[in-house]
C-alpha cells in the first residue's frame, strides 16, 4: 500500500493528519516511507536519538522501557492512526528517546524524515500548530491546591 493509497482510504484516521487541508495531507503522505515490521521487531530504541515521525497505519505496538536487569515494563499501547517517536523530531535540539516501541502484531506504520522539501516541511509545521493549538485549548492548569482552574 503506497502513501497516497492509504490516503485515499483512511488518511482521516491518522492524528498527525486531522485538522489538515487535502493538499497539505497529500503533501505529507508524500513525504513518508511506507515500513512493514513483523511482530517482536523493536521499532524504536530507547537512548537512541529521534530523527523522525511515526504514524501506525495498521498493526498494534507498544510502549515499553528496558530496565538495567533487561526486565521490560509495559508503558502504553500504540494504534492505528496514533503517532510516535514525535513531534519532538522537528525539533534543531536532539532529543533521544526515553523508552522503545515494539510491534505487537504485523504492523505498517509511515515514517518522516527531515529530509523534505520545504512544502512539505511548512505542512509538517503546519500540523505541529494544529496538534498543539487543540491541547493548549483542551489543557487546565492545576493551582496549587490541586484543582484546576
Amino acid at each position: 500500500m503506497s502513501p497516497l493509497q492509504f490516503r485515499s482510504a483512511d488518511a482521516q484516521h491518522i492524528e498527525l493528519l486531522r485538522g489538515l487541508r487535502p493538499q497539505d495531507v497529500d503533501l505529507v503522505l508524500k513525504s513518508a516511507r511506507q515500513r512493514r515490521c513483523s511482530a517482536r521487531t523493536v521499532m524504536t530504541h530507547q537512548g537512541e536519538r529521534i530523527c523522525d515521525i511515526r504514524a501506525l497505519l495498521q498493526g498494534r505496538a507498544r510502549y515499553f522501557y528496558e530496565t538495567p536487569t533487561g526486565k521490560k515494563l509495559i508503558l502504553n499501547w500504540i494504534t492505528p492512526g496514533q503517532t510516535f517517536a514525535g513531534l519532538a523530531a522537528l525539533s534543531a535540539a536532539p532529543h533521544i528517546y526515553p523508552a522503545s516501541t515494539e510491534a505487537v502484531r504485523e504492523t505498517t506504520l509511515n515514517v518522516y524524515t527531515h529530509t523534505v522539501s520545504d512544502s512539505q516541511r511548512n505542512a509538517v509545521e503546519r500540523v505541529a500548530g494544529v496538534l498543539f493549538s487543540d491541547v493548549l485549548s483542551s489543557a487546565s492548569v492545576a493551582t496549587p491546591g490541586g484543582r484546576p482552574n
